[in-house]
């Protein structure tokens, strides 16, 4: 085991199709997680189901996460959408469909909304949380203190190379996280400046992503120091994020990435997906039962292929090897 490295699965467990923003939320997509935890299972694997407050409130949901809980094969985090988490505070006259982020409120009602969260979920299902993702991947120095605040070991929330900045919440002019310059790999952020490494004792895991060059090394090489790459656009010409996020058609890239991770010492791989991406049209991506099926099937030639280099943790599992 020594020479392999962990493999943490983080699943953002919310309601059906919230990229369709709707008015009333279900959770229909419940019923699959139990195909993707046996999945999980059959390649030593631990999902970290980073949950919201709709599928904390869904009864099924929580009988599922008790379950594999008691048996140690999974955890619960906390996954917070600022717009639908109590107490319901109205930004805007429709915040269903600006969906704010949990940033754009006071200190006060952001602390209010992790309290409840917290105590709600701990309720549920019986279990101490202490990992996080926050919803539409917003988070500043004033969010992550009151997590480490609250006991939170870990946050996932951090996406290296990609900036949210052009995706309005509540507030048009208002936009995202930009992660552009953060670190790639686990750190203590600084309670100053989260973008660096410091003080805190809460760990930033960020999320698997690789840039990689569209059209060769070579040329990547001989024109990244020029001064036309340092223009944006050009160089997102040049470049590409890899994730290790499944799509319609990206199993090869996804196990190219992770075997980069391997190659460069990385120190872990981190999958991500959302819970409705996996049950036909209850998200935007996968819409028919072969789309499904295919999703599966690349998920587990993905977990077969890292399994000779990885195995699984949890988030929190893996704070204290940090």
């Amino acid at each position: 085991m020594e020479s392999k490295i962990p493999f943490l699965i983080t699943i953002d467990t919310e309601g059906d199709n919230l990229w369709s923003k709707p008015e009333v939320i279900t959770t229909n997509n419940t019923k699959q997680l139990f195909r993707f935890q046996e999945l999980c299972i059959k390649y030593g694997l631990k999902p970290t189901y980073l949950t919201n407050y709709e599928m904390a409130m869904d009864t099924e949901f929580v009988k599922f996460g008790k379950k594999y809980l008691n048996r140690k094969q999974c955890e619960i985090g906390m996954h917070l959408h600022g717009w639908n988490s109590p107490p319901i505070v109205p930004l805007t006259t429709a915040d269903n469909q600006r969906q704010p982020y949990l940033i754009e409120y006071s200190t006060e009602i952001m602390e209010e909304k992790i309290v409840i969260m917290t105590r709600l979920l701990e309720e549920r299902f019986e279990t101490k949380v202490t990992s996080h993702r926050s919803g539409r991947w917003a988070m500043n120095e004033t969010y992550m203190k009151l997590l480490e605040k609250y006991g939170y070991k870990v946050d996932c929330s951090v996406t290296p190379g990609v900036s949210w900045a052009k995706m309005p919440g509540g507030n048009p002019a208002f936009g995202g996280s930009d992660y552009r310059l953060f670190p790639s790999g686990a750190y203590h952020p600084s309670s100053e400046n989260i973008g660096m490494k410091g003080d805190m004792k809460i760990l930033e895991v960020p999320v698997t992503i690789i840039k990689k060059p569209r059209y060769g090394i070579g040329l990547l090489a001989s024109l990244e120091k020029s001064f036309f790459f340092r223009n944006l656009f050009i160089s997102k010409l040049l470049v590409k994020n890899s994730w290790i996020r499944p799509g319609p058609d990206n199993l090869e890239d996804m196990m190219d990435t992770a075997e980069i991770c391997k190659r460069n010492d990385h120190g872990y791989i981190e999958f991500m997906l959302h819970s409705s991406e996996m049950t036909q049209g209850l998200n935007p991506t996968f819409l028919s039962e072969e789309s499904i099926d295919k999703l599966f099937a690349d998920m587990e030639k993905l977990f077969q292929y890292v399994s000779a280099f990885s195995y699984g943790e949890t988030l929190t599992d893996f704070r204290p090897g940090i």
